[in-house]
């Protein structure tokens, strides 16, 4: 490759991550537009007590998934409770990501509500500064940091993350896979142990 190329291929790379940039500005214009629309929806349906619903009405209108709907309106539960997110959002100085991050952490900390209210408006500064997957993390560890009443709140996540899959396999034979919280796993493995 001579000096030429060389500069060139530099100049493209650094035109590229302009427009990245572009992009991702207007994704979060996109997505915080949409949250608006989400939030004005369902005041709508409250006022009148209409039939719409804003999942249909994303899944219907904008053509999104059930699933792709159902996260959007996660989104503007977020920055219901959270405005400065959507602010943030909508200046592009984060993303749908952080607010993904923060809403699952919401769900886990939801037996400490004002607890994890209490760390908030750190989390708002960080998900402006922080890469996705650092944000996250922080978000989780927040959230665990506020669940220690005791080991009731453990207790709880644990007994919310039970789970029993099971298939059959060419033979016929059953396959279990599960996961317990300490009072279930011990009246299961009473019952297994009895037999």
């Amino acid at each position: 490759m001579n000096c030429t190329s060389s500069h060139e291929s530099s100049d493209e790379l650094r035109s590229l991550r302009l427009r990245l940039g572009e992009i991702k500005r207007l994704e979060s214009a996109l997505a915080a537009e949409k949250l608006g629309i989400v939030r004005r929806i369902e005041a709508l349906a409250t006022a009148h007590r209409g039939p719409v619903v804003a999942e249909r009405e994303l899944v219907a209108h904008a053509g999104l998934t059930p699933r792709e709907a159902r996260d959007v309106v996660a989104r503007a539960e977020v920055v219901e409770s959270v405005p400065e997110l959507g602010d943030a959002l909508a200046r592009a100085s984060t993303t749908t990501a952080h607010l993904d991050a923060l809403a699952r952490a919401m769900r886990t900390a939801s037996d400490a509500q004002e607890a994890f209210a209490a760390h908030l408006p750190h989390l708002v500064r960080s998900a402006s500064s922080m890469r996705v997957s650092d944000f996250a993390s922080l978000c989780k560890e927040t959230a665990r940091s506020v669940l220690t009443d005791d080991g009731i709140a453990i207790f709880e996540r644990q007994r919310k993350s039970t789970y029993l899959r099971g298939s059959f396999d060419d033979e016929g034979c059953l396959k279990l896979s599960g996961y317990f919280d300490p009072e279930r796993g011990a009246a299961l493995w009473s019952i297994i142990d009895q037999r």
